[in-house]
């Protein structure tokens, strides 16, 4: 997908390239010619984010503070707004292959939101890990909602799916917010035993 929609866009880069060489002293139509560089420009970026976005992550040698460095690294460049990611030491060779991956898609969702609901101007990533469990949260100063409007509007938010990948580790979510006030998602998840590997299998 990649590789085709790049090769046609780099095509209509060229065409209008042209087009704009061959405007002259047409000032309107150089303006018009430009504006669909700029938004062949836009589609080129969106799709490089979308395939990011759509990378498969989960492999038994996942470092999961690199890739979600790496994952709020590029998410900030595309949707302008800072992101800083608060990484404490984790022994990341107790977290199971589908753990890392969860978290890793729980916080694409959870960016998501920010980035289509709370006009946020910063957004915090924290990720820990004590003796039985793992946590993440992110935490965004935008608009924030009532916490009365949870449940109501949880498939608007993206949250059901964030809970029910959540389930697939035994893991709860957590959302805390009001109006003004920014919105905060808590992600725990129980470290994994033999046991419990054995019933998430």
């Amino acid at each position: 997908m990649h590789d085709q929609c790049g090769q046609d866009l780099t095509a209509l880069k060229l065409q209008t390239a042209r087009i704009k060489a061959e405007c002259g002293g047409h000032a309107e139509l150089h303006r018009r010619v430009e504006a669909l560089e700029a938004i062949a420009t836009q589609l080129d970026q969106d799709i490089d984010f979308l395939v990011f976005e759509l990378r498969p992550t989960a492999h038994e040698g996942l470092d999961l503070r690199v890739v979600l460095a790496k994952y709020v690294q590029n998410w900030s460049a595309h949707f302008g707004i800072p992101v800083e990611l608060h990484a404490g030491e984790m022994s990341d060779g107790r977290l199971t292959s589908k753990i890392k991956s969860t978290l890793y898609r729980i916080t694409q969702e959870a960016l998501t939101n920010v980035a289509k609901h709370a006009r946020a101007t910063h957004v915090d990533v924290i990720l820990g890990q004590s003796s039985d469990h793992v946590s993440l949260a992110v935490e965004d100063d935008g608009v924030g909602f009532e916490r009365g409007d949870v449940s109501v509007a949880g498939q608007g938010l993206g949250l059901l799916g964030m809970r029910e990948r959540a389930g697939l580790v035994a893991a709860t979510v957590q959302v805390e917010s009001a109006p003004g006030r920014g919105t905060t998602i808590l992600v725990r998840v129980p470290m994994p035993t033999p046991a419990t590997d054995r019933a998430l299998a």
